[in-house]
């Protein structure tokens, strides 16, 4: 699972995304692309979701925390 920002930043930083989704898919395990699922920085920022624009304050921490267990319950059904 990468940052949530590591997926609009910079071809840098989707290469970073995409090799962490094939090395999860080459090992059968699961994958939560937060920058997709989440919401971009733009989508965090809007909805007072980061302390001090880059890391999450207690509302973003929820809000992921969420997220990721709804996913694991579900198998990834809620990511779709």
């Amino acid at each position: 699972m990468p940052p949530y920002n590591l997926g609009g930043g910079s071809a840098r930083l989707s290469q970073m995304t995409d090799d962490a989704l094939s090395l999860a898919q080459e090992r059968g395990f699961g994958f939560i692309n937060l920058y997709d699922a989440a919401g971009t920085t733009a989508f965090f920022q809007a909805n007072g979701f980061l302390r001090d624009w880059i890391h999450w304050n207690d509302a973003g921490s929820a809000y992921i925390a969420d997220l990721v267990v709804d996913a694991l319950r579900t198998k990834g059904a809620s990511l779709d």
